[in-house]
């Protein structure tokens, strides 16, 4: 998890106090930068401030648990990797700048199902819908959205998966096509090239 955008989201967002601001921002700098999941004590001391959270930093602090979920990476079957965690801050907190972030991040622990497959083994068209779905809703909430690129490339991950790579060559020329993000170009043109 980004600690940079982490603090620029809690930040950003008018609804919060500043005391509850302030009092995240300074526990976030001690936690620092994750370079991968939180441990125990951190899970436990995270659910205690969620328990405990009176205003909006329950958004940053679901989040965190998500993202560390997600970090987790252990694609057992019973993982949501951070799934729900995610859908409770877009859920419970739509106008939150975390909210953006966390639908997308719902998308991706559903695609996280899908690579769990990338072998010969066929996977339940529900699986494949879901996380298709998961990304048609971010693109229906954020038409115009910070990861509008990403979530092309990843629907034309999804039509591979599912078979239909004409499908998937509008995605990735569609990825091709976002202003401002050359950093899609690299990547959508290797699929096209596939």
């Amino acid at each position: 998890v980004n600690l940079v955008l982490d603090l620029r989201d809690c930040l950003a967002d008018a609804k919060t106090s500043l005391a509850e601001m302030s009092e995240y921002c300074r526990w976030r700098a001690e936690v620092g930068a994750m370079g991968g999941p939180l441990s125990e004590d951190q899970i436990a001391e995270v659910q205690s401030r969620i328990a405990s959270a009176k205003g909006r930093t329950a958004a940053c602090y679901r989040y965190l648990l998500g993202a560390s979920a997600f970090l987790a990476d252990s694609y057992g079957d019973e993982d949501d990797y951070g799934q729900k965690e995610f859908e409770a801050v877009a859920s419970a907190f739509p106008d939150h700048p975390r909210a953006e972030t966390a639908l997308f991040m719902v998308a991706r622990a559903r695609m996280r199902h899908l690579q769990t497959g990338w072998s010969d083994e066929p996977l339940a068209p529900e699986v494949i819908a879901a996380a298709e779905a998961a990304f048609q809703n971010y693109l229906v909430r954020y038409p115009e959205g910070r990861f509008v690129g990403d979530v092309y490339g990843w629907m034309g991950g999804v039509d591979v998966k599912r078979g239909a790579f004409a499908d998937s060559l509008g995605w990735y020329l569609k990825q091709l096509d976002v202003p401002g993000h050359p950093e899609n170009t690299r990547s959508a043109a290797r699929m096209i090239e596939r």
